[in-house]
């Protein structure tokens, strides 16, 4: 069986990061490597929260960070990759709560030139307040209020088997569920961190994924991740953006060349699984 690491990325949100992290603690999994939980710049609170709630986890968790100047994932993805020790790295945002089998159900699925395009559980603003309030995590089911996309709640190899996966092309991407084999990732040297401001990072990454022969697959009602609510980000830097995927998609690019052997000048604070 191979193993996985768990890629966090969290700015300043200590109210959503603490269910995530209680929903990763309880995956049912021996092939959990560490969490890494990149940090784009927060605050000292976030690390505050971690090492608290560090003493709850059965898994290694790996706490990576870089100065706050600007929207920046795509380069802190790849710093907390260059951590990584897992065959299979999951990404994974820090609005994202897990359902217990979330891991294994990626490494089931996983193999060596594929990578999977999870899916997102959208969760209201009044279950999402529940949830962040509460302390404690438990994954709503179909039956819950203020869910929708509800039927993804069911977890079902066989109707995960049903969905049509869209081959070949980066529309549907989404970088809030996306697992990739270790060696694919390093194959297209990560992602671009170029990209500075919300969008299009994570199309960029799959679209050198593509151009390089790696395989796609979406997988709904497996790997199933709740997405907690709020108001979405400000996007004037898609036009910026935009540009460097067209340039990636027209010049039918495979490697970045300012990916994750260039992502260097983080701080890492280590705590080991209790």
């Amino acid at each position: 069986m191979k193993s996985a690491s768990l890629i966090i990325s969290t700015y300043n949100n200590t109210k959503f990061l603490k269910p995530v992290l209680l929903s990763a603690f309880l995956q049912e999994t021996k092939n959990l490597n560490e969490i890494i939980i990149i940090d784009d710049g927060s605050k000292a609170e976030t690390l505050s929260l971690i090492s608290e709630m560090s003493v709850q986890s059965p898994f290694k968790i790996i706490h990576v960070w870089h100065p706050d100047n600007g929207f920046r994932l795509a380069e802190i993805r790849n710093k907390g990759a260059r951590e990584s020790t897992g065959d299979i790295l999951i990404f994974i945002d820090g609005d994202m709560c897990l359902e217990k089998n979330f891991v294994e159900d990626h490494i089931f699925v996983s193999n060596d030139n594929l990578f999977l395009q999870g899916s997102r559980i959208r969760l209201g603003p009044k279950i999402t307040e529940k949830i962040a309030s509460s302390g404690a995590f438990k994954a709503p089911s179909i039956f819950s209020h203020d869910i929708a996309n509800r039927i993804y709640v069911i977890r079902s190899k066989i109707l995960s088997k049903l969905h049509r996966t869209k081959k070949g092309h980066t529309r549907g991407i989404r970088g809030c569920n996306i697992s990739v084999p270790k060696v694919l990732f390093e194959k297209v040297n990560g992602f671009d961190s170029r990209f500075v401001g919300w969008g299009r990072e994570d199309n960029e990454f799959v679209a050198r994924l593509l151009n390089a022969g790696a395989d796609r697959r979406d997988i709904k009602n497996l790997a199933l991740a709740f997405h907690l609510y709020h108001i979405e980000v400000e996007r004037e830097s898609l036009k910026t953006n935009d540009t460097l995927l067209n340039n990636t998609i027209d010049g039918k690019l495979t490697y970045s060349v300012d990916g994750v052997l260039e992502a260097v000048n983080y701080t890492k604070t280590i705590f080991e699984a209790r």
